[in-house]
């Protein structure tokens, strides 16, 4: 399998979330050039500005929520907003580590997949040349 058709099967099962995204690369970006780690890093660089709006929005609703309240200032409310973000930023860390891991277990795996391959049609290539030779000889 030519790495070309495995960035096109990764593409293919992105989540929704990136559909923008694998469009865009599919249409305009010639597959053939560029690598399936630049394929990888554009789709984390991606998921990466999603989280950060995300928690943009996140931390204005918390904020709303907060003053809302009215018992507390505008600063500890932002202070209390700071803390649930600093607390979520790590849970987002140690996620991020366990993703890193994950993409690298996979690409691993999809090289393992390639050499095995390779190795098959190398098997078949010796298979097609013994035949052809036995039967040249008959």
């Amino acid at each position: 399998m030519e790495e070309r058709e495995i960035m096109r099967q990764v593409l293919r099962v992105t989540p929704s979330k990136f559909d923008a995204l694998t469009l865009s690369m599919e249409q305009y970006i010639d597959l053939d050039k560029i690598s399936l780690d630049e394929v990888i890093g554009s789709l984390t660089v991606h998921e990466l500005q999603l989280k950060e709006r995300e928690s943009r929005e996140e931390e204005q609703t918390l904020l709303a929520r907060a003053l809302s309240k009215g018992k507390i200032t505008k600063e500890e409310a932002m202070a209390k907003v700071d803390i649930l973000l600093l607390m979520k930023v790590k849970r987002t860390s140690i996620n991020l580590k366990y993703n890193v891991i994950t993409v690298r277990n996979m690409t691993i795996s999809l090289t393992n997949v390639k050499l095995y391959l390779l190795k098959l049609n190398v098997i078949k290539q010796c298979l097609i040349t013994k035949e052809n030779e036995t039967t040249s000889r008959l």
